[in-house]
């Protein structure tokens, strides 16, 4: 049995909506961080990439979705100790939210993986806001993989219009 992929991809798209986040936002992040070494580079080319090339690809939405759901239980304390701890704190030895994020950005390449290493060190935009929202464990804000997939999804689109120009 397959599960629908344009089901996932709506999960998907409404829990960033729930989060404040739109294809269109990290549309525009993509194109501030590619637009640099491409001067013609639109927010509408940003959000096709995104929505036909990143978010098309089964693999990458279950990732995604999975990342969603530990995010979730842990805001609801329905996870078992150590690991709510754990992801609810983001602490620093935790490396299991960049591994969804490097697995997501394999998939265009290791230009894709090299951005996302770099975004995920600089975290800025969505993902810092993110990150500094996080209350990391004294209430319920919990986005220790939403952060990584972000990041992940502007170096996949990156990643994506790098090796589509060669």
């Amino acid at each position: 049995m397959s599960y629908p992929k344009e089901e996932l991809k709506k999960y998907v798209l409404n829990y960033f909506k729930n989060k404040g986040i739109t294809v269109e936002d990290i549309a525009k992040e993509f194109c501030s961080f590619e637009g640099k070494y491409s001067k013609d580079l639109k927010v509408s080319d940003g959000v096709k990439i995104i929505n036909n090339k990143v978010l098309s690809d089964k693999d990458i939405l279950q990732t995604i979705a999975v990342g969603i759901q530990l995010d979730k239980l842990a805001e609801k304390n329905m996870l078992d100790e150590p690991l709510l701890s754990i992801i609810k704190k983001d602490l620093p030895q935790f490396g299991t939210d960049e591994l969804f994020g490097i697995y997501i950005a394999s998939h265009f390449t290791t230009a894709g993986i090299a951005n996302y290493g770099y975004l995920d060190q600089t975290k800025n935009g969505i993902a810092k806001k993110l990150d500094v929202s996080q209350d990391h464990g004294k209430h319920s804000t919990v986005n220790t993989f939403l952060d990584d997939i972000i990041s992940s999804i502007i170096a996949s689109a990156s990643g994506y219009f790098i090796h589509k120009k060669d």
